[in-house]
């Protein structure tokens, strides 16, 4: 099984304490944790889940980009940093193995954005 590693952002709520984090390449993916280190292992687990969940409905699953093409190419970045601060980035690997997708599977009508 390869394992992939995706860029995570990470923004800090000093109101909660709490750590939210998105997945640039995987559009539809968010996840929350208590700590940093909760964080990262929510994002980790959860991500794994949602790139299943895409394959089985037939989804594209991006490969992963290196922050660098993310800044220069995500349109999203410059809000991001501006709103955060630029915030935390780290990487979340994912153990993925592609399978094979029915032809004839069909998501049910917002079924990718109800997973995360």
């Amino acid at each position: 099984m390869k394992s992939k590693s995706y860029v995570a952002l990470l923004e800090h709520d000093k109101d909660t304490g709490k750590y939210g984090v998105i997945v640039p390449d995987i559009p539809g993916f968010s996840t929350v944790g208590d700590s940093y280190e909760d964080a990262l292992k929510n994002a980790a687990e959860g991500l794994a889940g949602h790139i299943e969940v895409m394959e089985e409905y037939g989804e594209h699953v991006a490969a992963p980009r290196t922050v660098e093409k993310i800044k220069s190419a995500w349109p999203e970045w410059e809000r991001w940093r501006k709103e955060t601060g630029g915030s935390l980035v780290a990487t979340i690997p994912v153990a993925h193995q592609l399978r094979r997708v029915k032809k004839d599977s069909v998501p049910a009508q917002g079924l990718l954005a109800a997973s995360v």
